[in-house]
């Protein structure tokens, strides 16, 4: 029977050869060596031996749920493509494995057995991510002192239990949190090993007095759903609280890489889910795969890694609580596209991540060429958008809620090399909103103790990039950032607001920012303490050459009086808060800006509308008194045009300013004449270490 089925199978294969390509059909309990319609299915082991040749099209059936790791065939000149047939959800490619037979360990603490590698770092119940347990709970303890990059020391900690073997991690700076292995504990002092367990985590040592937790201990099992992998034994334990595990569903992601590709080309596939696991799709070297209305859910690392990879394209279809980021495009991946994916809920769990730059972000891309289109990224644990490199469209996306795990990050930010000729990047038409920033765990930063996250952040060496009509509000930190080498950019007809400062320059060194543009801007500070723009130098130079600043608007309705400060970190220098007249005669600059042509005396009076859709919208208002801060008047309504947004003031009625904002309870720190006092390591040149 076997002969002949292999015989079967090769007459098939010998025909599509000769003849063209073939549709496959497969199913769960298909038993046909032939597969060419539904009735003679393959089953999935079938599949998994099977020759296909370009042009041949394999449909799954929907419904189904199919055990990675998922072999793809290389298309060559014409595409193989994967879909689906049938009724019903979209067929699963699945990483997880189910555990059963529990055993009581003590007291609410279960174990069962794993035949898994050595690293389980996705787990959930009944459907939901679970973190590891850890110790505390919630939040850091802080170390005192620490050894290169080999150990810290907590003089609050104690000796016993013995940590060795447990996983250490540690928030070295406001952007990294790096995990180790105890290799030795003495009283209060955690010596551990950086050898890229997990990421790369010896690029950077700790800063005195940041923070650090415990997880992958037994010891740390305290709180129900929390759990630990002993590799040694093949257990994961888990605490049950008062339920039993017969009640609950339990899986943990055991494979690797669901989808692998090295150096593959022309694959398609079309709505097919891929589902735990800690890699859904692992691409080397391959170029010209596309996937549309896929779905990557709960991957314990990343939904996407990349490198030395091209022409990616990405077309619908979601993205949903990886642990490290959702797509992770490492080393010189070009013309990678993206558009209409909804990503939520990346690197959400801080110890889960991956150490090293640009980990818990929900895109980073490190190449050339690439484009981010109309896609949604809501509640990122680091940056929502982490690019570096040339050619670059990022438009008409929707940004919310980002850098809550990490921060000095941004919704969309970027960095290059020092001489690295950057020609065309556009950031064009993006709502981004909400950045909340991490204080906890970067205690050694005191002077700048708030979310320090912006909106759209030009770190080091960006050159030649049009920031360009984008909405921009809500933060405790600034809207839009120019750091320290940022060079002939273009800062136009943006709509900034309340942060605590709308524009941010932090120049480091004598020309250091120098030639940029800076026009047509709405920079609008909602509350008294909030500035329309912060210009901070290290070094004494003149604030006027940074920009050609032009036809801003600085407003502040609430209280426009000295809504600039200029600080001056050197011998010598201090704090201006100033007018914008003032700031006028200082830069010799924005002879035609202006501020707010219309006051308020009650926050209730400000708001903010966006449209994030390709039609203009239609927002009613409660009144025809609304205005907008160049004191254009809207009468019971106000259209916005897509991807925009508007800021309007009401024009009448009384009652006192009332802090009513979320953000605005957190803003209590005033400008800082410390906020350049720190000299801090300099980032890596190349976004992203390799990490293959």
């Amino acid at each position: 029977m076997f002969t002949n089925m292999r015989f079967l199978v090769t007459l098939t294969l010998l025909f599509n050869v000769c003849f063209g390509a073939t549709i496959y059909y497969v199913k769960v309990s298909g038993n046909s060596p032939l597969g060419t319609d539904t009735a003679t299915a393959w089953n999935y082991n079938t599949f998994k031996t099977a020759r296909l040749v370009p042009g041949d099209v394999v449909r799954f059936k929907r419904g189904e749920t199919y055990p990675a790791p998922f072999p793809i065939i290389n298309g060559g000149p014409s595409n193989v493509t994967y879909e689906t047939w049938g009724t019903g959800a979209n067929p699963i490619i699945s990483g997880f494995t189910t555990l059963s037979n529990w055993t009581l360990s003590s007291g609410s603490i279960y174990y069962a057995t794993l035949e898994a590698s050595d690293i389980i770092n996705g787990v959930t119940v009944d459907g939901i991510v679970k973190a590891k347990g850890r110790t505390p709970n919630t939040g850091y303890l802080n170390y005192e002192s620490h050894t290169a990059n080999t150990s810290i020391t907590d003089n609050n900690l104690s000796g016993t239990p013995s940590l060795v073997g447990a996983e250490l991690v540690i928030r070295k700076y406001r952007y990294i949190t790096d995990r180790h292995i105890v290799t030795a504990h003495a009283g209060g002092k955690l010596s551990y090993s950086a050898t890229n367990y997990f990421g790369i985590n010896n690029n950077y040592e700790p800063v005195d007095g940041n923070g650090f937790f415990i997880q992958g201990h037994l010891s740390t099992l305290d709180t129900e759903g929390e759990w630990y992998f002993d590799a040694v034994a093949r257990r994961l334990y888990m605490h049950f609280g008062k339920s039993k595990p017969t009640s609950r569903i339990v899986r943990a992601s055991t494979v690797d890489k669901l989808l692998s590709s090295n150096m593959s080309s022309y694959v398609t596939f079309n709505n097919i889910d891929f589902q735990g696991g800690n890699n859904a799709f692992y691409n080397t070297g391959s170029s010209f795969i596309t996937f549309n209305n896929c779905n990557f859910v709960q991957q314990g690392r990343d939904a996407f890694y990349g490198a030395y990879c091209n022409n990616i394209n990405i077309n619908g279809g979601s993205i949903i609580s990886p642990l490290n980021n959702g797509m992770f495009y490492e080393i010189d991946c070009n013309n990678i596209r993206l558009s209409n994916v909804t990503i939520s809920s990346c690197g959400t769990i801080a110890g889960m991540g991956a150490s090293g730059d640009g980990s818990y972000s929900a895109i980073a891309i490190n190449g050339d060429g690439n484009t981010i289109t109309n896609c949604s990224i809501k509640n990122s644990g680091y940056n929502a958008i982490n690019f570096s490199g040339d050619n670059y469209l990022i438009t008409q996306n929707l940004i919310d809620t980002f850098c809550v795990i990490k921060d000095d990050g941004a919704g969309i930010y970027t960095i290059n090399s020092q001489n690295r000729n950057i020609t065309n990047v556009v950031i064009s038409k993006n709502i981004v909103l909400n950045a909340i920033g991490a204080f906890a765990g970067v205690e050694s930063y005191y002077y700048e103790a708030y979310g320090k996250a912006a909106g759209i952040y030009l770190d080091e060496h960006t050159t030649r990039t049009i920031v360009e009509s984008n909405t921009v509000a809500n933060g405790n930190w600034c809207g839009i950032f120019l750091n320290s080498t940022s060079t002939s950019n273009t800062i136009k007809s943006n709509t900034v607001y309340n942060h605590l400062y709308q524009m941010v320059f932090y120049e480091r060194a004598v020309g250091g920012i120098r030639e940029n543009t800076v026009t047509n801007n709405k920079f609008i500070a909602k509350i008294a303490t909030q500035k329309t723009m912060f210009v901070a130098m290290a070094v004494a130079d003149n604030p006027g050459l940074f920009a050609n600043f032009s036809d801003n608007y600085y407003a502040r309705p609430i209280d426009d009086v000295s809504t600039i400060a200029v600080s001056r970190e050197y011998t010598g220098g201090g704090l201006s808060n100033v007018t914008l007249a003032a700031w006028k005669s200082l830069s010799g600059q924005d002879a035609n800006s202006k501020q707010s042509l219309i006051t308020i005396d009650n926050l209730k009076k400000i708001r903010l509308d966006y449209n994030y859709s390709a039609a203009t919208s239609v927002v009613s208002l409660n009144s025809n008194n609304w205005k907008d801060v160049a004191g254009t008047a809207y009468s019971n309504t106000v259209q916005i045009a897509p991807y925009s947004g508007a800021v309007l003031c009401q024009s009448s009625g009384g009652g006192s300013a009332k802090v009513d904002d979320p953000f605005i309870k957190s803003q209590t720190v005033g400008i800082n004449s410390r906020y350049l006092s720190l000299t801090l390591p300099r980032r890596q040149q190349v976004i992203f270490g390799a990490n293959l």
